[in-house]
């Protein structure tokens, strides 16, 4: 499965949905994303994780970088509604205090599951 995003402009903060498999395919992509929507949109992100299906080692690490270059940059990135998957690799590291995160409830309006062929086309689908 591949990667999409659901990308959705609001009054102070710009909100995106993840929807699939953040995996060391695709979280370069995933973070190199992410960096240009805090340059271009804004200084505030928040990042619906909930239809995330499969998250590795290379994927939370690009989460947590992310995270570490919004601040160094004066921004913020928060993430709400973190998927079975996130949660647990979170915990099984250690790394779930370090996660910002934000009860924003449905803020992207991203599909808990990826969408069919031919109907609602992700904004950015992953290579």
């Amino acid at each position: 499965m591949g990667l999409s995003l659901f990308i959705r402009p609001h009054p102070g903060h710009t909100a995106i949905g993840v929807c699939g498999d953040i995996d060391c395919r695709t979280s370069q992509w995933l973070q190199g994303c992410l960096l240009r929507m805090l340059g271009t949109a804004g200084t505030h992100l928040i990042v619906d994780l909930s239809a995330v299906s499969f998250i590795d080692c290379s994927g939370l690490r690009a989460l947590l970088a992310t995270c570490r270059e919004a601040e160094a940059r004066a921004c913020s990135v928060r993430f709400t509604d973190l998927s079975h998957p996130v949660r647990r690799l979170a915990d099984l590291t250690g790394q779930r205090k370090m996660i910002p995160m934000t009860w924003v409830p449905a803020v992207t309006g991203a599909p808990a599951t990826p969408p069919r062929r031919g109907r609602g086309a992700p904004s950015h689908p992953a290579p």
